[in-house]
């Protein structure tokens, strides 16, 4: 096990062992008990110190893990003796590097793409290893086409007495069936909910996930899954992922359709038919709903008038800005900006 602090704090402290707790019974992903204590600390500095302000970390062997959640405690310890526990909760699960094609089988001329050769190969060229599936008819359940052309599952995989199996487990990357959280196909689902859905997936050795395209939207998503996915994931789908970005990054100004389309060099009806494939919209309501975001985020955190926030969000008019907030949001934005700071 690897390590990792940053110290905040003004004095100097000291690693002095780690701790691990394990689910009680091997399942119940609630009640953990120690299990083991190690001392034999390869730290960082050498002199396991650290000062204040400051990084360090060790380097740490022990047995075997099983797959499953697990409690990890540092104990520190300071000039004068006294110890403190850091403490942090993870799944334990293999440490690979995994790239996913997304939505890789689809329907070509009355054949599933992952039963044609050359598309297949295609991906591995592309050291593509990961794809947006569960079971596939002619491939997943064909196993010497499946042995010669293995991509790894990343999907809903509901059936954990299939799935959480040895047989399995290794042809699995994550669960993933959420998708990106921040958008939710139009309604963006609250932190709470996602915990919810991925619950049910806590007692099994199945790794689950979430994909996140926005920095801002990362410290609220980020630790609800075991592996939290960035942007990068859309390998094959480069277009909606720079047209995404280039209307993050522009959407408060007088910017259209058109020139997000422009930007990539595409046609507009291929930018829509993408952007409705990757997140089910087109780009006139992606650059409405980033608008919709900086409002949103500047009557939380700002005094400025609503003219103010709909002349730096890119609306003509601060009317327009109050009827599409009320209609997409379901009440005024003053109401809103209430609601936020009580």
């Amino acid at each position: 096990m690897v390590v990792h602090v940053n110290h905040t704090g003004a004095n100097s402290t000291k690693f002095k062992l780690l701790r691990l707790w394990l689910p009680d019974g091997g399942k119940d992903p609630h009640v953990f008990r120690l299990t083991h204590e190690l001392e034999q600390l390869t730290c960082f500095p050498t002199n396991a110190t650290l000062q204040g302000d400051s990084r360090g970390g060790f380097v740490v062997n022990c047995d075997p893990l099983p797959r499953s959640y697990a409690v990890v405690e540092v104990q520190m310890a300071s000039g004068d003796d006294e110890v403190e526990s850091l403490w942090g909760f993870l799944k334990i699960k293999p440490d690979v590097f995994d790239i996913s094609g997304g939505w890789i089988a689809s329907d070509i001329n009355g054949r599933n793409s992952l039963t044609i050769d050359e598309y297949v190969l295609t991906l591995s060229k592309m050291h593509v290893n990961t794809g947006q599936i569960e079971e596939v008819p002619g491939y997943t359940d064909n196993q010497e086409r499946y042995n010669r052309f293995p991509f790894k599952r990343f999907n809903r995989m509901q059936d954990l007495s299939r799935y959480d199996t040895e047989e399995l487990l290794p042809t699995i990357h994550a669960v993933e069936f959420i998708g990106e959280p921040q958008y939710g196909g139009g309604r963006p689902i609250p932190p709470q909910e996602v915990w919810k859905l991925l619950a049910p997936y806590h007692s099994s050795r199945l790794p689950t996930s979430v994909t996140l395209s926005e920095e801002r939207t990362w410290l609220y998503y980020a630790g609800l899954s075991d592996y939290p996915h960035y942007d990068a994931y859309r390998v094959i789908a480069p277009a909606a992922a720079s047209a995404l970005r280039f209307i993050r990054e522009h959407a408060c100004q007088p910017i259209t359709a058109e020139d997000v389309a422009a930007h990539l060099a595409v046609s507009r009806s291929t930018l829509d038919r993408c952007l409705h494939a990757a997140v089910g919209h087109s780009a006139t309501a992606a650059i409405m709903q980033a608008r919709l975001a900086s409002v949103k985020s500047d009557l939380a955190e700002t005094d400025l008038s609503l003219q103010a926030i709909a002349s730096r969000a890119g609306f003509a008019s601060v009317q327009h800005l109050a009827n599409l907030f009320r209609e997409r949001v379901g009440m005024t934005a003053g109401r809103y900006r209430r609601d936020m700071r009580h």
